[in-house]
């Protein structure tokens, strides 16, 4: 059931420092500016762990734990109150979450998000009150671990997507997507399974220019 949100004040000017901030910020700004957009996301190291890092960071240190998902500027967010992105997670540029103090967004770990994605989690009646305004309203949107979601996708408020999905570029999820499906269109609707026996392929990578051509 939807939660009605009363007097509650926005932050306006949540997302700026981060989509201001040059991608050639150190690791320590990296974690302090996304702690101050998403202090719920916050993880508690065992003592001892390598803290202040990100996950991009972490990719050339083994031995570091990331504590602030690898971010592209820029991302906008309403409040930041319950967003929670595991640490281990992939943004990337023109992220939009549209949350609201009265629903979660939950990201899980070993996520990759594409550009331009949009989160919703706030929503408003189709029948105005007597007042003739529309109250918001919100509901929890779900991201379990390991789950793509491809570039300019619009996820709605109440959405679960299960562990391992992936979402085709362009795609708008209006209900559930059970794990280790592959989705995509308007509405999105399943369009196969993900078969684990497939096995894992490494990707195709370039080092150079000219072996990028030759890709």
């Amino acid at each position: 059931m939807a939660v009605t949100e009363k007097n509650t004040e926005k932050n306006e000017g949540l997302y700026f420092p981060l989509a201001h901030r040059t991608e050639s910020a150190s690791p320590e700004q990296r974690v302090k500016l996304w702690l101050e957009l998403c202090p719920s996301s916050k993880v508690d190291l065992p003592k001892g762990t390598l803290s202040l890092t990100t996950a991009e960071a972490a990719f050339t240190n083994p031995t570091a734990r990331p504590v602030a998902p690898f971010v592209k500027p820029p991302l906008t967010l309403d409040y930041g109150l319950r967003v929670y992105v595991a640490p281990t997670t992939f943004i990337n540029r023109n992220c939009v979450i549209l949350d609201t103090p009265v629903a979660d967004v939950r990201i899980g770990e070993n996520c990759n998000l594409g550009p331009d994605v949009s989160i919703f989690s706030v929503s408003h009646p189709h029948v105005a009150g007597p007042d003739g305004k529309r109250q918001s309203c919100g509901k929890p949107v779900i991201i379990e671990d390991g789950v793509w979601i491809c570039g300019n996708v619009t996820i709605l408020p109440g959405v679960t997507i299960g562990c391992g999905a992936t979402v085709a570029a362009g795609a708008v999820v209006t209900k559930n997507v059970p794990p280790m499906t592959i989705v995509a269109g308007n509405p999105a609707r399943v369009v196969r399974e993900i078969d684990p026996s497939e096995g894992w392929t490494r990707p195709m990578a370039a080092e150079t220019l000219e072996e990028c051509m030759d890709l």
